[in-house]
């Protein structure tokens, strides 16, 4: 596995006009990176993501994903995001399951599957929820990875409530600390523009901990932007 693998991801959503890196297809669960990888993280433990996200005109947001494994072929990641925009609150909290049917180090593919929902306390409901399929093909042998995505997504603040998405990324390790995430990401919904992510990632302790510094514009559209710093850490061994 390459030292840059992500804990992997939640997709962007737009939030009272901002762009929140949070739900699915244009949504998923755990981390401010949308395009979630054909992976793992290892048995009998738990990593976490912290992130805070700065949109310009927009608002900002703090969030917080832990995810957790056992000794299966599947993990659980939950998602608390508090947000902010013009003097007004509100908090989204997201679950996910992930299962792998394909392991990439075995079959040279990954192949998997996420289902989830997510709840917004400003409707004070369950708003999304969402399945997609993950395929991750290594690139260049323990320096580069490429990820996939395609979906369905229901989202009941929609006008077009139900909705094909898609995601492409890759990430690139050029030394044992630094590296480079960069993805692209939408659906199919009328008036919908792709959104755009990159930015380095910065080993701090060996596998353990990693700084993110991403850039969030979208393609067409208003092009909003939005600036993004996170950590990523194993949290438990057990």
């Amino acid at each position: 596995m390459i030292a840059f693998n992500k804990i992997n991801k939640t997709l962007p959503a737009m939030i009272s006009g901002g762009l929140f890196a949070l739900t699915a297809g244009t949504t998923a669960a755990s981390g401010h990176y949308v395009v979630d990888d054909a992976e793992l993280i290892d048995a009998r433990s738990c990593e976490a993501e912290i992130w805070y996200t700065d949109v310009d005109g927009g608002g900002h947001g703090s969030f917080l994903s832990p995810t957790c494994r056992l000794d299966g072929n599947w993990q659980v990641t939950a998602t608390a995001g508090f947000l902010r925009e013009g003097g007004e609150n509100a908090e989204v909290y997201g679950l996910e399951a992930k299962i792998l049917f394909l392991d990439r180090d075995t079959h040279g593919y990954g192949l998997g599957l996420v289902a989830g929902t997510e709840y917004l306390s400003e409707t004070s409901r369950w708003e999304v929820a969402f399945a997609y399929v993950p395929v991750s093909v290594e690139l260049i042998p323990d320096r580069a990875l490429a990820h996939v995505n395609l979906g369905v997504e229901r989202d009941r603040g929609e006008a077009d409530k139900t909705a094909f998405t898609w995601g492409l990324g890759t990430e690139a390790r050029f030394t044992d600390r630094l590296g480079l995430v960069v993805e692209v990401f939408g659906d199919d919904r009328s008036g919908s523009r792709p959104v755009a992510q990159l930015g380095p990632r910065i080993g701090l302790l060996d596998e353990h901990l990693f700084l993110d510094l991403t850039w969030t514009r979208e393609l067409g559209g208003d092009k909003q932007e939005a600036w993004t710093v996170g950590v990523n850490f194993v949290a438990l061994n057990f």
